[in-house]
């Protein structure tokens, strides 16, 4: 083995014993990277990567937009897994409602103390104008909702996000992927057995097909030019005075609409 080889080895090595140890001490940066975002990624140095430049990144941004919602309602689309719903929570929420329609995430989100996990379309928000302080969808849910059709993407994005803002008292937040983000993706998708079979430069869709023991998944995502955003949130009717577009690095934005 070469010495720069034996060298990358052993730091990677060092830095998954360094990230275990310090996961099982209870320091909450790396108890999420050992037991949250890589639950599902087999390359250790991609997903150590991935971790670093993408979801932490993202997770340290929202956490500095909840820390003005302490005492607040939340209302959390696409919770998935529940991760954001359960850092509202620390972060202070007094409620958190997560919808999802997937069975497996809902019953996921169902053991969650303190959460309230209901099946409903994004679109069709079952909520009164201005009832729920704060509303989210974070983690590029918003690009990849997987109920949206190949080619009506953007239709569907506005659709739910008219209903966010219709719904929130206060604040809305949205994370994205920038464009810069392509790179890492492809690399981590190719390191743990994920295939991009379509790919629209034009709109920035990547396709995916996710090969498991149990079967094939089949999902999208999206990345976006701040232009896009721009132009997302005018046609969901948002004024542009309303709203602030923050580049968190190179991998995320995060998007805030105030309602007042």
């Amino acid at each position: 083995m070469k010495l720069r080889a034996r060298v990358v080895l052993l730091e990677d090595k060092a830095k998954r014993a360094m990230i275990g140890a310090a996961a099982k001490l209870g320091i909450k940066k790396y108890k999420r990277l050992a037991e949250g975002l890589s639950a599902n990624m087999t390359n250790d140095r991609a997903t150590n990567r991935f971790i670093r430049e993408y979801g932490i990144a993202e997770e340290e941004a929202v956490r500095r937009w909840m820390e003005g919602g302490i005492g607040r309602s939340y209302l959390d689309i696409g919770a998935g897994s529940g991760r954001f719903s359960k850092m509202a929570l620390e972060s202070g929420a007094k409620t958190v409602t997560a919808i999802d329609i997937n069975e497996d995430c809902l019953a996921e989100l169902g053991r969650m103390q303190g959460v309230n996990a209901i099946e409903m379309d994004a679109r069709n928000l079952q909520f009164d104008d201005n009832s729920i302080d704060r509303v989210m969808i974070l983690g590029n849910t918003l690009a990849g909702m997987y109920e949206s059709l190949p080619g009506e993407e953007w239709g569907f994005q506005i659709e739910v996000l008219k209903e966010m803002v219709r719904v929130a008292r206060e604040e809305v937040a949205i994370t994205l992927q920038r464009p810069e983000s392509l790179g890492l993706m492809l690399q981590y998708y190719r390191m743990n057995g994920l295939e991009l079979y379509d790919y629209d430069d034009k709109k920035g869709i990547k396709r995916i097909r996710m090969r498991k023991p149990a079967g094939t998944i089949e999902y999208r995502s999206q990345h976006f030019e701040k232009e896009d955003i721009e132009r997302l949130l005018e046609e969901a009717g948002i004024d542009k005075n309303k709203y602030e577009i923050e580049a968190v690095n190179r991998m995320n934005w995060i998007v805030t609409i105030r309602k007042n």
